[in-house]
């Protein structure tokens, strides 16, 4: 679940209408784009969770991401628009 505090956010959900992640190539479309202010609330559910989210205003925006899982640990994917390559990685924590 993602809600936004401050600022605002857009998101971006994808579909896969061809390959898979296993496959380590997709090809992906776009199925809308919100953009999130203060106490909007938003949430992905896997395994069909490609999203990309950003900042979409001038100010801090600044959003709550509350997981099922250990996030740091748990292995995810970046998908390249332009090429339709699927990579692996691990976010780890930030405490900067």
């Amino acid at each position: 679940m993602i809600g936004v505090y401050q600022g605002q956010e857009r998101e971006t959900p994808y579909r896969i209408v061809e390959g898979s992640m296993t496959a380590r190539q997709v090809r992906l479309v776009a199925e809308s784009t919100r953009v999130m202010h203060p106490g909007d609330v938003s949430w992905v559910l896997p395994p069909d969770d490609v999203h990309c989210v950003c900042n979409s205003g001038q100010e801090l925006a600044v959003s709550v991401h509350v997981y099922g899982t250990n996030i740091g640990k748990q292995a995810r994917h970046i998908c390249e628009l332009a090429t339709g390559e699927v990579r692996d990685f691990v976010s780890g924590y930030d405490h900067a």
